[in-house]
């Protein structure tokens, strides 16, 4: 048998004040927590769930949360879960508190997730481009001088076959 201590869980209730964050995720999927989070570049709805609990407050709770350490000014909400649309790309830090009537608030909780670049805004895209117009630039040359070859041997061969008429012209009026 185990004996609870029901007053000091109480107390304990009454002065401290818990806050969790439950998930990180999108409509269709939830990231573990636990692990580096990374959204596709596309994600369109980041959806992020807290929990918190105050026996004094009968779940009136106030939830202030902030997406980035630089930012200065903490967003409100009474909802619990807090949704992103259309984030760029990029390294975010979600933190939140919660507060309940009187004033009292929980400690901050934080999450640390990332929204995937774009393949278009990769530096490999820019070297695939660049490479690609390095190519490109390489075939023109390249063809270029081919055909400057080709035309320049045809007028050779031309001269050629007319120093020859030429030089037959001669030898036949010579006879």
């Amino acid at each position: 048998l185990t004996s609870v201590n029901l007053e000091g869980l109480e107390r304990q209730l009454k002065d401290s004040l818990p806050l969790r964050i439950l998930s990180l995720g999108t409509s269709d999927s939830v990231y573990n927590l636990s692990g580096n989070i990374s959204f596709p570049d596309q994600t369109n709805d980041i959806r992020i769930a807290v929990s918190s609990f105050d026996i004094n407050s009968a779940g009136n709770l106030i939830y202030k949360y902030k997406l980035n350490k630089d930012d200065t000014i903490w967003n409100s909400t009474n909802e619990n879960v807090i949704r992103f649309q259309s984030l760029q790309f990029g390294d975010y830090n979600f933190q939140i508190y919660a507060e309940n009537n009187f004033g009292k608030v929980s400690e901050v909780s934080s999450a640390d997730f990332k929204v995937e670049t774009p393949l278009t805004r990769s530096y490999f895209f820019y070297t695939l481009i660049g490479l690609s117009a390095m190519s490109l630039t390489g075939l023109a040359v390249s063809r270029s001088f081919k055909k400057k070859y080709f035309i320049e041997k045809e007028r050779n061969t031309f001269k050629n076959q007319i120093s020859d008429l030429k030089q037959r012209s001669l030898v036949s009026m010579m006879n």
